[in-house]
């Protein structure tokens, strides 16, 4: 579907529609991109691609911002995503930064700068390339579908890891209890809960493939603190949740949530906040 959430596919033909002449439904969505950069011609490009078959190989100049220049990178479209504020070509092959190696990479649609077409007998293609259509493997978006769902944040090819955060609980009770955030978002009612996961995970002491000393002291230091609470009259709310390691939607979605959440684990994630934190405290420290 068009509109990947369930619960909101058949929302939006209303937003098309007018009641006794007057429009009543609004949407508005944030875009980051300013209008002179965007380029409204790609989407009705790649359309045409799509309806080729086999869709061509491709080649991308691409101006990569990490890189600080332009790039050519040979790359397996797949499909065209609206994800936070920006349209991205979700594509396989080569990477701005590692162009011998073949992995996913979401390209910014506005920092396309042009798109060359290939054959399949191209002898430019790498051969991991080449392979997916040897092989039959050609990846569709069924499967970026998949992997969004297997954890929060768009860089789905990222590793994931689980993390553990500690709510205010007015906070939570307003804002977070009754919220969809992600498939894998969700509460830990009791340090029972938080017990039978450390021991799924393997973290506690003792274990055949126990974690580190590290990840072990932290959860125990949640476990302790948390049982000292009075249930009757709980300060905090926790849960937990899966993400991509260094997704920057994911770190922008904590940060906007600010004092009002703590991350607990993985320590990594905890000492990134925390860094950040202490980082933007810098800056207003002498107003």
């Amino acid at each position: 579907p068009f509109i990947v959430h369930e619960d909101f596919n058949e929302i939006p033909a209303l937003f098309y529609e007018k009641i006794a002449g007057t429009r009543r439904f609004f949407m508005h969505i944030d875009y980051a991109v300013s209008p002179q950069d965007i380029n409204r011609d790609w989407p009705y490009y790649f359309k045409t691609l799509w309806e080729q078959d086999p869709t061509p190989i491709i080649t991308l100049k691409y101006h990569s911002v990490s890189l600080h220049r332009d790039v050519e990178r040979i790359v397996y479209p797949v499909c065209i995503y609206y994800y936070q504020r920006a349209v991205y070509l979700c594509a396989y092959g080569q990477t701005p930064k590692k162009k011998q190696a073949v992995n996913w990479y979401n390209y910014r649609l506005d920092r396309i700068l042009d798109v060359m077409p290939m054959t399949w007998e191209d002898g430019a293609i790498p051969d991991a390339l080449k392979a997916l259509q040897t092989g039959q493997i050609l990846f569709t978006p069924d499967y970026i579908d998949l992997q969004l769902r297997e954890a929060m944040g768009f860089d789905f090819y990222q590793p994931k890891q689980t993390m553990i955060l500690r709510f205010d609980q007015e906070y939570s009770e307003k804002y977070i209890d009754e919220s969809f955030r992600h498939q894998t978002f969700k509460p830990l009612p009791t340090p029972k809960a938080l017990e039978q996961w450390q021991a799924q995970q393997h973290l506690s002491p003792g274990a055949p493939r126990s974690g580190s000393l590290r990840d072990r002291q932290v959860i125990g230091r949640i476990l302790s603190q948390w049982h000292r609470v009075d249930p009757r009259n709980p300060t905090h709310s926790y849960f937990r949740a899966d993400y991509r390691i260094n997704d920057n939607n994911v770190i922008m979605r904590l940060r906007a949530w600010g004092d009002k959440v703590e991350v607990l684990y993985p320590p990594e994630l905890r000492q990134r906040m925390a860094d950040d934190s202490r980082a933007m405290a810098k800056l207003y420290q002498d107003i």
